[in-house]
């Protein structure tokens, strides 16, 4: 799930941030379109999370570039949390048959696709 890294060294935190809503919204609706019945519970979110920022700090060399690496694994960890928490959400708002679902239908993922160039 983890699309979204750091690509752009120019882009600020809070752009990353703002655009972190979005792009996890896409990552909702790409899971929950290959794999419907996708059940999330605290534990995948947890490792999930903790499996991302391991995975990018130490196997893709972030370690190396000292605090702007460590922040760059945080961030993508985060990323991974909020996109296992929304499938979460999804699934809960579903089963209880309540109000409102995160964006997720095609016509709001090809509308991401193209603002962020996927």
């Amino acid at each position: 799930m983890n699309s979204v890294s750091i690509k752009n060294s120019d882009e600020t935190i809070e752009e990353y941030i703002n655009k972190l809503n979005d792009i996890t919204s896409f990552d909702v609706g790409r899971a929950l379109k290959f794999n419907p019945s996708s059940n999330i519970g605290w534990g995948r979110i947890l490792f999930s999370m903790i499996r991302t920022f391991f995975s990018i700090y130490f196997l893709k060399g972030k370690i190396l570039q000292g605090t702007d690496g460590f922040i760059a694994a945080r961030l993508v960890a985060v990323h991974t949390l909020v996109s296992k928490a929304k499938i979460w959400e999804y699934n809960m708002r579903q089963k209880e048959g309540k109000g409102f679902l995160p964006p997720i239908n095609q016509e709001e993922v090809d509308t991401l696709e193209r603002k962020y160039d996927f």
